[in-house]
């Protein structure tokens, strides 16, 4: 069983999805904004942080010109517009087209870390995905995005991220 991480599971939480309601496009931002806090900035991931620069939306299928809800990969996790530009450069697959034939979910382990699984659909998107940090907790944020801007400075990507990952963890 592969541990999830806390930080993930807050999130599900909080936007109330199960992991099937994720692409692999979602799960590798998750994954690299937990790596950026975790081994580049040296803290806990940091969930105003992560509302700061990120929004979730509904993604429908057009089927007979009708939009239809879709069981897995529902979600949409992408950086907001206007702070895209403060983020780490992702270099994401334009493209995951097969990957539900590829996908597998345990159903009903007791021992899991992960929410039940209930094949729920989601037919309408949550009023919260869409906010964000709010204006009082900004200031808060400021010495991380400061941080933010040296690692793109000194040329740090979201590959960059996500490499130690790819080859086994973290080391410390």
């Amino acid at each position: 069983m592969v541990p999830t991480h806390r930080f993930l599971r807050g999130l599900l939480d909080y936007y109330e999805v199960e992991l099937q309601h994720l692409t692999p496009n979602e799960v590798q931002h998750m994954a690299a904004f937990v790596a950026l806090c975790e081994g580049f900035l040296g803290i806990d991931p940091h969930f105003d942080l992560w509302r700061y620069f990120f929004t979730v939306s509904l993604s429908k299928r057009k089927i007979g010109g009708k939009d239809v809800s879709v069981p897995m990969g529902c979600t949409s996790v992408h950086l907001r517009h206007t702070r895209s530009r403060g983020y780490l450069f992702m270099c994401l697959v334009t493209s995951n087209k097969g990957w539900h034939s590829q996908w597998f979910y345990v159903r009903d382990d007791v021992s899991a870390t992960l929410l039940r699984y209930t094949g729920r659909l989601i037919e309408e998107a949550l009023e919260s995905w869409a906010w964000g940090v709010q204006f009082k907790d900004k200031k808060h944020l400021s010495d991380l995005l400061s941080a933010l801007q040296v690692l793109k400075e000194r040329g740090v990507k979201g590959r960059g991220l996500l490499a130690p990952i790819m080859r086994g963890g973290w080391r410390h």
